[in-house]
């Protein structure tokens, strides 16, 4: 499912999937899945930029909803994807 994405837009391999799906529960475990996929320094630099920067993992929600309330965690999380919607057009 997103390894067209992955592919196509990211330019890496379709192994990282699993590691960015890994990455929403935590992300020091997803970087250690990227090393025996064996990519180069720029793939390596992506992976961990994309992973870092996707989508937050669940200490990050934990966080935000203690922090913050539901309402405003719930803010934060949907204006970047109407964002990227909109950019889309």
């Amino acid at each position: 499912m997103f390894s067209p994405v992955v592919k196509g837009v990211f330019g890496l391999p379709g192994e990282i999937v699993a590691a960015l799906i890994i990455g929403t529960v935590r992300k020091d475990a997803a970087v250690a899945l990227l090393e025996p996929i064996g990519l180069s320094s720029m793939q390596m630099v992506t992976a961990v930029v994309v992973l870092t920067l996707y989508f937050p993992c669940v200490a990050t929600f934990t966080v935000l909803f203690k922090e913050l309330g539901i309402m405003d965690t719930a803010i934060l999380l949907i204006i970047p994807q109407q964002r990227l919607n909109i950019n889309n057009y």
